[in-house]
């Protein structure tokens, strides 16, 4: 091997270590550039959240568990509520479902569709290390009264 190609290898070597040193030190953290973080972080709102909405005679016992975040970044997500009486002494069964869930930084947002199609969703907005509040919200008609009773704190279960 010719002297040329040596001296030649060398600089081109020196300019690639140099240009990654230069990029490595002047690189930011994600959260100042706005990226949002790495897909196999763990969000705020995974866990088990139980807590109580405002409705009927007693209100309506549930519980919101947020499992892992998947390749797409969506977190599979169950909500179940315990039977309850409306203030009509009408009984509303208990019942479950599953979905999927999406954090977006303080809030995490979850929806679904009934048979009939009206779509349904709550959305958990990040409080203190073990609460959320939770806000209730459908497209379609829904019998609560006052759109405060649509809204209540959930806590961290262990």
């Amino acid at each position: 091997m010719g002297l040329k190609k040596i001296v030649f290898a060398l600089i081109v070597l020196s300019i690639s270590v140099t240009g990654f040193a230069a990029d490595a030190e002047n690189k930011e953290s994600p959260a100042s550039t706005g990226i949002s973080s790495p897909s196999d972080a763990p969000s705020y709102f995974e866990g088990v959240w139980g807590g109580k909405w405002p409705w009927g005679v007693d209100g309506c016992e549930i519980t919101i568990t947020v499992g892992k975040r998947n390749k797409n970044g969506l977190f599979g997500t169950s909500y179940s509520w315990e039977s309850w009486r409306r203030r009509t002494g009408y009984p509303i069964q208990s019942g479950s479902l599953k979905t999927w869930g999406k954090d977006q930084g303080d809030q995490f947002l979850l929806e679904w569709k009934n048979k009939e199609g009206v779509k349904f969703s709550i959305t958990l907005v990040k409080g203190n290390e073990n609460s959320v509040k939770a806000i209730f919200d459908t497209d379609g008609t829904f019998a609560i009264r006052d759109k405060t009773d649509r809204v209540t704190t959930l806590t961290r279960k262990k």
